[in-house]
């Protein structure tokens, strides 16, 4: 290979070599990817921390963004998509007690509250009755002006009656319903019914403010049913606007034969019922007239307590406020209605047939979950510290549950621990 021979201004001579360069390893590609990763790393740290944090600045603007999005219709992918259910759920919750703070709880203060006044009574004062008017000044304006509303008022202050009762609405989703459904406020806003919650319907599009769907609304009668589900659980959740309305109905055959809750609802005038206590079914023969449970009518007690069960009792109170206390506990002197009711195993929809002690042992093992019971524990503790017979009685009754359990849920399970005992198995949450 040929040199050629240079000669720098101090007349140094430099030897350059002729031909191809060396080539030099390759790193920039390295050092992009590096690069790339990082600023991956660091959108997804910033993510976590807008989504989770409880900082009171990102979580003010949290909050802003999610209810932003979930309470507009076509937007609400917004938060769906980039932020998980949970963290949307429990802003929503708070935005909805946010609401319940401050929505309507004034117009609702007064229901059931009997008023004290007597009848003939002339309830203004006597500033109500004075006009307040310089006579020394011509007011003609005040003289001549009619104060009677507009139609357009009138229906403006419906419609904010309406929602102040059931402020649970989002305002959004309802207007669009009543978009597609114009007769809906034939009658005015104070007779609006809605009802698609029977077993064949899907439903409304109109949504709560907590996100559930809302089934029926009957502005009359003041009730809402709204659609819920959770961990563990879906159902139909039924809103009582009037609590002076809510009582404890008794079937006219009681200890003969029962009644349909339609037919006691009927006779009652009343608009929704649901059963509140069971009832016994001797040899299956489908009377259904005797009571099973205590229960109170009216401020009339029927039926016994039981006391196998740490179950709990809901009263109703002249206040007409809902407690529930425990069931062993005294009835409370105010207490106008009262429902007790002992537990049932539900699989599949399907009330299956389990003897008393089967039902003990498993809400006694349920109640504390993961902790593990010996044999002799268990017979202490669900038999009774007088029972003297074998510890295999566990064991069978633990098989026999089991059995009606499988393939019920991959959450839990009844396991056995190997040379002491059972426990049931839930997975933490």
């Amino acid at each position: 290979m040929s040199q050629v021979k240079l000669f720098s201004s101090t007349g140094t001579r430099v030897a350059r070599r002729s031909g191809k360069p060396k080539k030099q390893k390759i790193k920039k590609p390295l050092k992009t990817l590096a690069i790339w990763l990082l600023v991956i790393l660091c959108l997804e740290a910033l993510y976590f921390f807008c989504v989770y944090t409880n900082n009171s600045f990102v979580k003010k603007w949290r909050t802003i963004y999610i209810n932003t999005a979930m309470d507009t219709m076509r937007h609400q992918w917004l938060a769906t998509y980039f932020i998980p259910k949970d963290v949307i759920d429990e802003v929503r919750y708070e935005y909805g007690l946010f609401k319940a703070a401050t929505v309507g709880k004034e117009s609702n203060a007064n229901w059931g509250k009997k008023d004290d006044t007597p009848a003939g009574t002339d309830t203004s004062s006597a500033d109500d009755n004075v006009t307040h008017i310089n006579p020394n000044i011509t007011h003609e304006s005040e003289q001549t002006e009619d104060n009677t509303p507009t139609a357009e008022e009138l229906e403006k202050q419906a419609q904010e009656n309406f929602y102040s009762v059931f402020w649970e609405l989002d305002r959004t989703s309802m207007e669009a319903y009543l978009a597609e459904h114009p007769d809906t406020l034939a009658n005015g806003w104070d007779q609006i019914y809605i009802n698609e919650a029977g077993f064949d319907d899907e439903g409304t599009s109109i949504q709560s403010i907590f996100g559930e769907q809302v089934l029926a609304i009957d502005a009359k009668d003041g009730v809402l049913l709204l659609r819920i589900s959770g961990k563990g659980y879906r159902g139909v959740l039924a809103v009582g606007k009037d609590p002076s309305r809510l009582s404890i109905e008794m079937a006219t055959t009681l200890g003969t034969a029962g009644q349909l809750s339609g037919t006691i609802a009927e006779a009652h005038n009343g608009v929704l019922a649901m059963n509140a206590n069971g009832f016994l079914d001797p040899n299956g023969a489908g009377n259904g007239g005797l009571l099973a449970g205590y229960t109170m009518s009216n401020g009339t007690a029927y039926g016994d307590h039981f006391s196998a069960y740490a179950y709990k009792r809901i009263e109703l109170h002249e206040d007409n406020l809902f407690y529930i206390k425990d069931a062993l506990s005294p009835v409370s002197e105010d207490c106008t209605d009262a429902a007790e009711f002992t537990p049932a195993l539900i699989v599949d929809g399907k009330k299956i047939d389990t003897p008393p002690k089967e039902m003990e042992l498993l809400y006694h093992l349920a109640a504390t979950p993961n902790r593990v019971y010996t044999r002799n524990q268990l017979l202490d503790e669900v038999w009774g510290f007088d029972y003297f017979g074998d510890s295999r009685t566990v064991d069978v009754h633990i098989k026999r549950l089991r059995e009606k359990l499988e393939g019920v849920s991959d959450k839990w399970a009844l396991k056995t621990v190997w040379g002491v005992g059972y426990k049931f198995e839930a997975e933490e949450t």
